[in-house]
């Protein structure tokens, strides 16, 4: 499905590229039945845990870029769900590849960046430069984690093309996108904040997987390369957010993920905010 809101004279599509279902404490490192009871809110009603896949697209009016990129063509079969409905979505938005003018990740995992190349490994976004900070594609260059293989099998046909724009560091990266560092979840992991006019969206990639995390920073997830790093990141993150007043936009949390942390009484919770259904 598609999903859009609005951010100052821009537009901020949700798309999901793909969905699944898993067992929540597997999912989450420390996790109980116990401590999930009052929040079901975030279950299905068998107890499984809803997880998207979810990449955004940015509409500013002069460009149209992609924060993240989903599986897209490339994907895999998806245990209790299915994925790769990336590029259907851009269709339904009226949106061709070549048209996409940047990409903007926030981390290098395969379910992030696969979308970048077509079928035939060629870039599926044929005039994007895809900007990456070089911390992320050092730690991925270097082999250190297992799937530096598949990850690298995506960097390097888009370096080839000449498409790879490595970020020395956070900060700007286009007209109203900036990358904002919350290392942890991989060693160069940061988060896009994108703005337009007076208003800001906050597009939080893969701090955060579900917003029992808001009541539970401390629970990391398998695939967090720095687990004790990431809990600490998680819970700053919130933090700022409720203060600032920013939404924020979850890829990976059951859709839309749009919304706004909020403070009662001193505790934290994600409220979901309104947004328009697209199809």
């Amino acid at each position: 499905m598609l999903w859009k809101t609005r951010v100052g004279s821009a537009t901020l599509y949700a798309i999901e590229d793909g969905w699944a279902t898993r067992d929540p404490h597997e999912m989450f490192i420390g996790s109980s039945p116990e401590a999930w009871e009052g929040h079901t809110q975030h279950l299905n009603d068998d107890g499984t845990l809803p997880v998207s896949y979810g990449c955004f697209l940015w509409d500013d009016g002069t460009r149209l870029v992609m924060i993240d990129a989903g599986f897209g063509h490339n994907a895999p079969e998806m245990p209790g769900g299915e994925a790769g409905h990336m590029p259907d979505g851009l269709s339904q938005i009226g949106v061709a590849p070549s048209e996409i003018s940047d990409v903007v990740h926030t981390h290098l995992h395969p379910d992030h960046i696969l979308g970048d190349l077509d079928r035939d490994q060629s870039p599926f976004f044929p005039n994007a430069p895809v900007h990456t900070l070089a911390r992320e594609e050092a730690y991925w260059r270097s082999g250190a984690d297992e799937r530096a293989g598949i990850v690298m099998s995506v960097v390097e046909p888009l370096e080839t093309a000449g498409l790879l724009h490595v970020v020395d560091r956070a900060g700007a990266v286009l007209p109203g996108i900036r990358m904002v560092e919350t290392f942890g979840h991989t060693p160069g992991h940061t988060s896009i904040l994108i703005s337009s006019d007076d208003q800001a969206v906050m597009i939080a990639g893969d701090v955060s997987h579900s917003p029992i995390q808001t009541v539970h920073p401390e629970w990391s997830i398998g695939h967090d390369t720095e687990k004790d790093l990431a809990a600490v990141t998680r819970a700053r993150f919130f933090v700022e957010l409720a203060e600032s007043g920013t939404p924020m936009a979850a890829g990976h949390y059951y859709r839309p993920g749009f919304g706004r942390i909020v403070s009662d009484t001193g505790h934290l919770r994600f409220e979901p905010l309104p947004v328009t259904v697209t199809d």
